[in-house]
């Protein structure tokens, strides 16, 4: 069985903590806070943490675009979206492009608990330079990655050889073994949806051919993407 439930549930409710935290802080104007609670999150989500450049621009408040409080669930957030597209629809007249896009982003992003995350943290980034540009950059170093053991390793590897993840998101899994050790490799890559347990029993069978010297890595990561093209082709029939 890969999911321990208590450790997943400790990981999802110690997240939406500290992202709420994040939303207060920055509405209170704690910059102190706001650094604390994103310095943590920066730390078990290294891929949905901006960069400095990617602050440099003024990011779209879509919760303002949509106007619902930061803290509203994903029931609010859905029902002013819906509002706020047939008020666009109705007024043809006074019809803004813009706005209009902003709106349909903004229902798109807030309604994933991932991109709405990452939104938070390029909000609060963005206000935590504008304030401290110093303070911002020590925090977005301030990343601290896991040693995984070799199977997880090689894992991680395959998945990015295979482009199922990228380097941030790799190392986003490792910043979170490191601080759930109660958690394996398996369980955060069906909890975070970049492989299906089919899939992940595919890699898993992988390694146990590398190491056994049955295939190569080279060699798995085409036999990956050759199975991927059949199941293509067969939803495409």
């Amino acid at each position: 069985m890969y999911y321990s439930d208590y450790t997943l549930s400790k990981l999802f409710y110690e997240t939406q903590i500290l992202t709420s935290a994040l939303r207060l802080s920055r509405v209170e104007n704690d910059l102190e806070g706001a650094m604390l609670s994103y310095k943590e999150l920066a730390r078990l989500y290294p891929d949905l943490t901006p960069n400095t450049r990617d602050t440099e621009k003024e990011p779209i408040d879509y919760y303002q675009a949509l106007d619902v409080d930061p803290d509203s669930n994903r029931g609010r957030v859905r029902e002013r979206y819906h509002r706020k597209l047939r008020s666009f629809l109705r007024d043809q007249e006074n019809f803004d492009r813009k706005e209009f896009l902003a709106v349909l982003n903004g229902g798109i992003v807030l309604s994933s608990q991932r991109l709405r995350l990452s939104h938070d943290l390029h909000m609060t980034g963005h206000w935590i330079k504008r304030r401290s540009p110093n303070q911002f950059g020590k925090l977005n170093r301030a990343r601290r990655s896991a040693k995984p053991e070799s199977d997880e390793a090689l894992l991680l590897d395959l998945l990015f050889d295979t482009r199922v993840i990228n380097k941030k998101e790799a190392a986003a899994l490792r910043s979170q073994l490191s601080l759930f050790t109660g958690c394996t490799i398996q369980e955060l890559i069906l909890f975070s949806g970049y492989l299906s347990r089919r899939d992940l029993g595919f890699f898993e069978r992988g390694i146990l051919h590398i190491k056994e010297e049955l295939t190569t890595r080279e060699q798995f990561c085409k036999s990956y993407q050759a199975k991927l093209q059949i199941e293509a082709q067969s939803q495409a029939h």
